[in-house]
């Protein structure tokens, strides 16, 4: 089950300037990917050496609960990501516009300060639509209605890399929705994949393994729909450790829509042990481009699965704290390292290497 509670941070992947805050919160669902309902969202800002501005590296959100323990989240992000100070949104239906004197702002002010963190903005909004009302928590005091969501610069970049904004946190989790059919033709071909991926000595496997991975991909990213027999070859090898690392290895490159693809449909496929490694080799790729909402959702089904998969509890943990993508996406460059020096091919990294 998914733990709604808990906080991901969420890293935009386009620079853009923004300095109104209706086109600053009407921007948040693109950012996410899903529209927030009773939600605290917190943006973690590196700010400029004047202090009068900033970049965003990283957006927290958690559903609205306990006011110090959502402080807490959120401060452990932020010092996670280095960031100088915060803006602030509550969204909440529930009830008219907050006060500066409500509990959810006393405890995050109360508990960033202690990290040195300033907390430079903050609003709340009932609904993130247009013509919705927001006001400012923080003086002096100003109010205005937000633009159209869906013709902010982030949504209309998002549009464009082909991505898509769900309607709500529940139309996430319907893409975990079981494939019961497809899971029972997976499983008439596991006999035979477990069979024929075992051949000769433990280097052979390997490699055999590795390319099955690789193959399956890029026949997905040609347009090929993945067959069961092709699907049950891939979920026996990312039993292999190092078979999967070279699913990882495939994040920021030009095959990783296709990953994620093959990912998905094991984790909807797929129980117990099978299940959790393709949720968190999904969850991995998902982190990788920022997606911090999605790769919960599939930790906590990797975890779900099988709660002792060391790379699921390891993303949890960097989940939770709100570790920087920034790190993620250094792990896959050193995978991508250890296997080319091995002879293994990658296809090109379309997201930038870190230096």
């Amino acid at each position: 089950m998914v733990d709604k509670n808990r906080s991901a941070a969420t890293a935009p992947d386009h620079p853009v300037r923004i300095d109104n805050p209706g086109q600053l919160i009407a921007s948040v669902p693109a950012i996410l990917g899903f529209v927030p309902h009773r939600s605290l969202v917190v943006a973690l800002l590196s700010l400029e050496p004047s202090r009068r501005a900033g970049a965003i590296k990283a957006v927290v959100r958690c559903d609205l609960h306990d006011p110090h323990d959502m402080a807490g989240a959120v401060a452990s992000a932020a010092i996670a990501n280095g960031a100088d100070a915060v803006l602030v949104f509550v969204i909440d239906d529930r009830r008219p516009p907050l006060h500066p004197d409500d509990a959810v702002l006393i405890a995050v002010n109360d508990r960033l300060a202690e990290s040195g963190v300033e907390v430079k903005g903050a609003w709340t909004v009932q609904r993130i639509a247009t013509e919705q009302r927001w006001h400012s928590l923080r003086p002096p005091h100003r109010t205005g209605v937000l633009p159209d969501p869906t013709t902010t610069v982030i949504a209309a970049y998002r549009a464009y890399r082909g991505g898509s904004v769900a309607p709500d946190r529940t139309a996430l989790e319907d893409l975990f929705t079981p494939l019961p059919e497809l899971a029972q033709e997976i499983s008439e071909h596991l006999p035979d994949a477990e069979t024929r991926l075992h051949p000769g000595d433990a280097g052979t496997r390997e490699y055999l393994w590795i390319q099955t991975v690789l193959c399956t991909v890029a026949a997905v990213d040609a347009g090929a729909d993945a067959a069961p027999q092709a699907l049950a070859d891939v979920a026996v090898a990312w039993r292999d450790n190092p078979a999967r690392d070279a699913a990882l290895a495939l994040a920021g490159t030009a095959h990783a829509d296709a990953a994620e693809q093959v990912a998905l449909t094991l984790t909807r496929t797929q129980s117990g042990q099978d299940r959790a490694r393709a949720a968190s080799v999904l969850a991995f790729l998902t982190y990788h481009r920022g997606e911090g909402a999605l790769a919960g959702m599939a930790v906590e089904a990797a975890l779900t699965a099988d709660p002792y998969d060391s790379l699921a509890a390891l993303l949890r943990t960097a989940l939770d704290c709100g570790l920087p993508t920034d790190r993620v996406r250094s792990l896959a460059q050193h995978i991508r390292q250890v296997l080319v020096a091995d002879g293994v091919e990658i296809p090109p990294v379309v997201l930038p290497d870190l230096p």
